[in-house]
């Protein structure tokens, strides 16, 4: 860009300069950037925590499940999950710290989903828990329920759907370009300002 200001005149490299920087900035607001390690989640009563899909769109096809599962000690549980409606099958889940005794385990589910068409989707998460032959002082609170009246065994079920949208058109944009690229650019606009206040 230095290159340009013998050519152009310093006033107006200054201002090219200056609207490439706006058009970036403005641009870059507009793009989703999709983080692997995001922070962002979503958290359920039922102990599911959810990483991604997310309530929001990506630029890929290609996109995996990835949650947590908290759940006491002595109930049992299986999680499913469906995309659009349509059922895809169990999600398998391994220990966190098998060999530690917790009154909750955590179990982490990881899922590859199948490549998704362009547009928007819905991917839905059952949870289905019980505690059977169950003989506490204390009754299970909801949503558990007795299987039938009087009985020992509890089931709940929780539903849980994330909706997103796959749109491949948005490049992916790292957000740590735009912090030196905006300092580089100012740099350069108070340097060609300061040499024009010489002149």
């Amino acid at each position: 860009m230095l290159l340009l200001v013998p050519m152009l005149g310093e006033r107006r490299a200054a201002l090219i300069l200056l609207l490439i920087l706006c058009s970036v900035w403005i641009s870059s607001g507009n793009l989703k950037v999709v983080k692997a390690d995001s922070t962002d989640y979503i958290r359920y009563s039922s102990g599911v925590t959810i990483f991604s899909p997310l309530h929001t769109t990506y630029n890929s096809r290609f996109l995996a499940l990835n949650l947590t599962y908290a759940a006491g000690l002595g109930i049992e549980h299986s999680l499913n999950y469906s995309i659009d409606g349509k059922y895809e099958g169990p999600i398998p889940l391994t220990s966190k710290n098998p060999t530690e005794l917790h009154v909750v385990n955590v179990q982490i589910g990881y899922v590859t989903l199948p490549e998704l068409s362009e547009g928007s989707h819905c991917l839905t998460v059952n949870v289905l828990c019980g505690l059977y032959n169950y003989h506490g002082a204390n009754l299970p609170g909801a949503p558990f329920i007795p299987t039938f009246p009087g009985s020992s065994d509890y089931i709940a079920t929780w539903t849980h759907t994330i909706f997103f949208t796959i749109d491949t058109s948005i490049p992916e944009f790292p957000s740590w370009i735009i912090l030196p690229l905006f300092a580089t650019a100012t740099l350069i606009v108070v340097l060609v300002r300061k040499r024009l206040m010489r002149t």
